[in-house]
């Protein structure tokens, strides 16, 4: 919604930052899961942060739990 941190992180992520440095490592190959975009995870990490989750396991479990968080991996 317009006007939330959450936009603007999206917006500030999608639009104005140029992540073309991470294309060379984000590889989405035959095997294995399939990669999240260096921008999801840049966004993910950002928002754990602004809701003050600093760990790498409550960032993830909030991607399970949070609304918020899983929004931001269904979206495209």
């Amino acid at each position: 919604m317009p006007g939330t941190f959450e936009y603007a992180l999206c917006y500030i992520v999608e639009n104005k930052l140029d992540l073309t440095g991470f294309d060379a490592w984000y590889n989405n190959d035959k095997t294995g899961a399939a990669a999240y975009s260096p921008a999801v995870m840049l966004k993910t990490i950002l928002l754990g942060y602004a809701h003050g989750l600093i760990s790498s396991r409550r960032i993830a479990k909030a991607c399970e739990n949070n609304i918020l968080f899983m929004r931001l991996f269904c979206k495209k």
